[in-house]
């Protein structure tokens, strides 16, 4: 939370809570938009503990995000579709995956 400067202004839950994803060879995330409460944005934040020697990669509105070990990778997930490529090999793909309500700023125009 510090990293993205998120300070106030969420609720720290989400529809799905954290939880660790592990994919397998031949696995893979399908294309989706994670569902939300009124007035606020679902945020995952995506802390890759292991990835694949090929695939695995996270896919958001279309645009593959290289990973490595260690990285993490905030998304939109209400707001952006996203899935991952799938698994290939013996090494899977391990992420924990947090989840937080943030809500939406209110812009006023004069």
């Amino acid at each position: 939370m510090d990293k993205e400067n998120i300070v106030k202004n969420y609720i720290d839950d989400s529809t799905y809570g954290d939880y660790i994803g592990y994919i397998t060879n031949g696995g893979k995330i399908h294309n989706h938009i994670d569902p939300t409460i009124s007035g606020y944005d679902h945020i995952r934040f995506n802390l890759f503990l292991s990835v694949p020697t090929k695939g695995g990669f996270p896919i958001y509105n279309g645009v593959t995000i290289p990973v490595k070990v260690g990285d993490y990778v905030r998304c939109n997930s209400s707001k952006e579709y996203h899935e991952c490529e799938m698994v290939e090999g013996d090494i899977p793909r391990i992420v924990i995956s947090y989840g937080i309500y943030l809500k939406r700023k209110i812009y006023q125009y004069k």
